[in-house]
């Protein structure tokens, strides 16, 4: 926005600071002035308006109004006066009919007759060139000019070119543009327009796209005599939407797109027909054609003092509140402990009582704001539970030789029949759900058995099954072994060891049978158990689908559910010195009934052995040959130790008699 600094000075009493210093003082208030110039023997500003201040900023008017504020001087404005033709009336020249009410929120117009159109006086054009406005001619200069100066846009059209609705009378509709209408805009474009665009026009034509660019049909030219005056309030959506669709930015569009006041209307029209009277002496038809079928009011804002200092954080003197509020044309009733402030139509920025206090400190200077600390009571965030876990797993997997991998939750594997088809893959070979990291984790080993033959990987992520018509997320956690040699799967069986030890989790047992799932080997993998409770399988992978994927190495997988590692894994282990006096360990194999978890058994053995017993250890599950077929042997050690001295021969003989003896009340059978 160019600003005339000669032209602000017609707006205020006192000394106005010089060009340079009213600049800083402006930019330190919110107002970038990002150039200062010298044109047409005055100084031109250029200010960046912000769009919240665009309603009121965007004129002459509304930036003298911020200068007297700033710098504490008053406010003026002088009445332009014309003189009306009594016995001409506006009902006998122009009738204005508005269809969209909702689009057009205001319409205001006047009819002057009998004007002489010729230059503008050298004033108003060195004005208007010294803020970039071609001066055309008296009666469209006066348009600009006042459209500068309060910020409405304005516009003219010669009154005889408008089709007549009977001998005298002229008709202006505002409407929506009907489908493929066309117009030819004042540079001689044309353009074709959709009900989606607002329009000025009579009873036979277009006259102007609404709050943009005029029509050529109406155009104030030499022989024009009569004119219309429209001063109009539209809404700014449907002008920002016609401006974008026709390509066409104006003066006018820019300022209704901001959202204007209606009740500038009236005013501003009145100064332009003063100012055309007095440029063409012309007569100014008795009344004005106002439609405004629905009035905008002021609106009043509480201003509690006690929350301007709460959110300050500073006291700002109540007179001075006062005297801010007054050099910004607030009028205010006070109460005890609040003001009641009624905010005029034109600052449309003030909303809330939090606005008011913006309002108020910029004016007051942010300057005068100190920097404090904050008193507040710092907390510690909560812990993430389920991030600690996932941390913890990848580091103590990392550190016993595995890398991780990550894939895609979309697989094109239809190993597993309880995969969910997505209904429209964006990828042909992505078209399930995967329901276990396995099958990806099998494209992984088929890649890298390329440049490796033994290495270790693992992959923690989410898998999808589906569960009574819903679809249910669970994480998981899958790891492979992959080598020539025969201890593979011990080194695999370590890993899991070592990972559910170091998460707390030391009562569990990996014993046959394993999981149904039908990518196991049928004899060679096993269940992860603690208690009753299955946290995974560990095993080979199943002869069909290792050819499946030409996998010719010996590779051993193991996948557990994650959500129950991490119920049962413990964040915080206690801390036991280490004994002084040497263990002694004895072995033990029962055979019991298949419906003993080894967990049962532990329990029993340790419960018998009491503070002697310092750990139970399995080492072999076994099922088969030489064993019933309801029957499962378990083998461990019993490490004895004790705190305070070293055990003898005798008491350790007793104790593990103890414990034979109750495993055999348990039914089983102790193997010699």
């Amino acid at each position: 926005m160019k600003i005339s600094y000669s032209w602000l000075k017609d707006y205020i009493k006192g000394t106005l600071p010089r060009p340079e210093k009213l600049a800083k003082i402006l930019t330190l208030h919110a107002f970038e002035v990002k150039s200062l110039t010298k044109r047409e023997g005055d100084y031109v500003l250029d200010i960046d308006v912000l769009p919240n201040r665009a309603k009121d900023c965007l004129s002459h008017i509304g930036i003298a109004r911020e200068c007297v504020t700033l710098v504490s001087l008053k406010f003026k404005i002088q009445n332009l006066k014309f003189k009306e033709t009594k016995r001409l009336k506006i009902n006998k020249f122009l009738k204005v009919e508005v269809e969209e009410k909702k689009l057009c929120l205001r319409y205001t117009a006047r009819v002057i007759t009998d004007v002489k159109v010729k230059d503008s006086s050298k004033r108003i054009q060195k004005r208007l060139l010294a803020c970039g406005i071609k001066p055309i001619n008296n009666i469209v200069d006066a348009t600009n000019y006042v459209m500068l100066e309060t910020g409405q846009p304005l516009h003219a059209f010669d009154f005889d070119k408008l089709e007549p609705v009977r001998r005298g009378l002229r008709q202006i509709i505002v409407r929506s543009a009907k489908k493929r209408e066309k117009v030819t805009i004042l540079d001689g474009s044309e353009y074709e327009l959709d009900k989606d665009i607002l329009v000025i026009a009579d009873k036979k034509e277009p006259l102007a796209i609404a709050g943009i660019k005029g029509g050529k049909v109406a155009e104030i030219d030499k022989n024009t005599q009569n004119i219309v005056l429209e001063s109009a309030n539209f809404n700014p959506s449907v002008i920002r939407k016609a401006s974008k669709k026709l390509g066409i930015k104006s003066d006018a569009s820019r300022r209704f797109e901001a959202g204007l006041d209606p009740n500038l209307t009236d005013w501003a029209l009145e100064r332009v027909v003063a100012l055309i009277q007095k440029e063409t002496r012309g007569k100014v038809v008795g009344g004005a054609a106002d439609i405004y079928p629905k009035k905008v009011r002021p609106s009043k804002i509480k201003l509690d003092f006690k929350r301007i200092e709460d959110l300050l954080g500073v006291e700002i003197p109540r007179q001075k509140i006062r005297d801010i509020l007054k050099h910004l044309e607030l009028k205010f009733k006070e109460h005890r402990f609040s003001l009641e402030v009624e905010i005029p139509t034109w600052r449309g920025d003030l909303n809330i009582q939090e606005d008011l206090i913006e309002e108020l400190v910029r004016i007051y200077g942010y300057n005068k704001i100190c920097s404090v600390m904050p008193e507040v009571q710092l907390a510690f965030s909560e812990k993430n539970i389920s991030l600690f876990w996932k941390n913890k797993t990848k580091d103590i997997l990392v550190g016993a030789g595995f890398n991780e991998v990550y894939n895609y939750s979309f697989t094109n594997s239809n190993i597993d029949i309880t995969q969910i088809e997505v209904a429209n893959p964006m990828n042909i070979n992505q078209r399930y759900l995967r329901s276990s990291l396995i099958p990806n984790l099998l494209n992984n080993i088929c890649r890298n058995l390329k440049y490796f033959n033994r290495f270790k990987i693992f992959e923690l992520g989410r898998v999808y099954r589906q569960k009574d018509n819903r679809i249910q997320e669970k994480e998981s956690l899958a790891g492979a072994v992959i080598s020539d040699s025969p201890k593979t799967f011990y080194r695999a069986k370590g890993a899991v060891e070592l990972l559910l030890n170091r998460l707390g989790i030391k009562d569990f047992q990996i014993q046959h049978p394993a999981s149904s799932i039908q990518y196991w080997h049928p004899a060679r993998a096993a269940q992860i158990m603690v208690g009753r409770k299955v946290l995974g399988t560990i095993g080979e992978i199943h002869p069909e689908i290792k050819d499946a994927y030409s996998i010719n190495s010996r590779v051993i997988l193991f996948e557990l559910d994650f959500e129950s590692l991490t119920e049962l894994a413990k964040i915080y282990g206690v801390y036991k010195p280490v004994s002084r006096y040497p263990l002694i360990t004895l072995d033990l194999a029962v055979i019991m009934d298949n419906n003993f978890s080894w967990a049962s058994v532990k329990k029993q053995a340790l419960k018998e052995g009491n503070k002697v017993v310092k750990n139970i250890e399995l080492f072999d599950v076994y099922k088969g040959k030489g064993i019933p077929r309801d029957k499962i042997s378990f083998a461990f050690h019993v490490i004895y130790q004790a705190e305070d001295r070293t055990l003898t021969e005798k008491e350790v003989k007793l104790v593990h008699e103890k414990i034979v003896k109750v495993l055999e009340k348990m039914g089983g059978e102790v193997r010699k």
